[in-house]
């Protein structure tokens, strides 16, 4: 397989893998970089023989002069000497502990909780096998000089509609999101590959590029809960725009994806519908019916007059009045 035949020149070009455990700062990083996790007893099956990737990060998952390094990144998954890391600020410790949780029947109830708990108790055992799990595993490493070396486009550039563009340009980077069958609810400065997921089951739309929200399993990124000074915010309403496009309904398309991945979220939710059925029996979102001649695609008309009204009244707009 191509992937690997290239990360064997990589392994004969740095010299070997190293294992995490017994690495340091000092051990000589560059400051932005890509790495490739394997794990011992997981083979390669089909793409040759030796050890599978298991884990690809890079040195910062956020955009734009992020001052994080190499290092830094591979430090929060290691832990501190004590073992006793924090998972909540790592997905790969996240990931590990869950693995380890499922597999030795660990009672660990706070270890999918939002907030650290006081005393951390079952908690740090965990963390100290994790920190062990992880260290054993060899990874190669890649520098990366530039943050954006394959011309990754900010996530809201990647669709065509200039509805995307016009929130960005009223409300900032910084405050919309977009909600993505392939990613997850990601910043809209986040930059992303192009890609084809979707919950659509349209005639053109293959096999392979459906998601189906109840029976495919994916590690959703989640970009707003990872921003905590949005986290602690308990008046600014988040609202969605968007439409359920699978024949299921909303049991199997964006709608539940984001009451799930916003369901952290202290403040209120709001969500547009244009059709009742469209309604998801979530009592913590605000349903907002908006009424349009327009069936197809009145999401993009919803956000129009969303901008319009707020751009008339910023102070006193109202998203539950909004109007087609």
């Amino acid at each position: 397989m191509v992937v690997y035949e290239i990360l064997g020149k990589l392994e004969r070009r740095v010299g070997e893998r190293r294992i995490l455990a017994e690495c340091s700062r000092s051990s000589g990083w560059p400051t932005r970089g890509v790495y490739f996790f394997m794990e011992n007893g997981e083979d390669r099956s089909e793409s040759g023989d030796g050890l599978r990737i298991v884990r690809v990060g890079t040195h910062s998952i956020k955009t734009g002069g992020s001052k994080t390094s190499l290092w830094n990144r591979l430090s929060q998954h290691k832990g501190p000497r004590s073992g006793v890391g924090n998972h909540r600020g790592s997905i790969f410790r996240a990931l590990i502990g869950r693995a380890l949780i499922n597999k030795e029947s660990i009672k660990c109830e706070t270890w999918e909780s939002k907030t650290t708990p006081s005393p951390r108790g079952v908690e740090q055992c965990v963390e100290i096998r994790v920190s062990e799990t992880i260290g054993r595993m060899p990874f190669l490493w890649l520098e990366v000089k530039d943050e954006n070396p394959f011309g990754l486009l900010p996530a809201y550039k990647l669709y065509s509609h200039k509805r995307y563009t016009e929130l960005v340009k009223v409300f900032g980077k910084d405050n919309v999101y977009i909600l993505s069958a392939g990613w997850g609810l990601i910043r809209a400065s986040f930059l992303t590959p192009k890609y084809n997921i979707t919950f659509s089951e349209g005639k053109k739309v293959k096999v392979f590029q459906q998601r189906n929200y109840t029976c495919d399993n994916y590690s959703d990124f989640n970009h707003l809960q990872e921003d905590s000074h949005l986290m602690n915010i308990s008046d600014d309403t988040v609202v969605f725009f968007g439409t359920d496009s699978s024949k299921n309904g909303v049991k199997n398309g964006y709608l539940p994806l984001f009451c799930d991945l916003t369901k952290a979220y202290p403040g209120p939710r709001i969500a547009y519908y244009y059709h009742s059925k469209d309604k998801l029996k979530d009592k913590n979102v605000e349903f907002v019916s908006y009424q349009t001649t327009a069936r197809q695609n009145w999401h993009y008309q919803c956000a129009r007059k969303f901008i319009e009204c707020y751009n008339s009244d910023p102070y006193g707009f109202d998203p539950r009045k909004i109007k087609g």
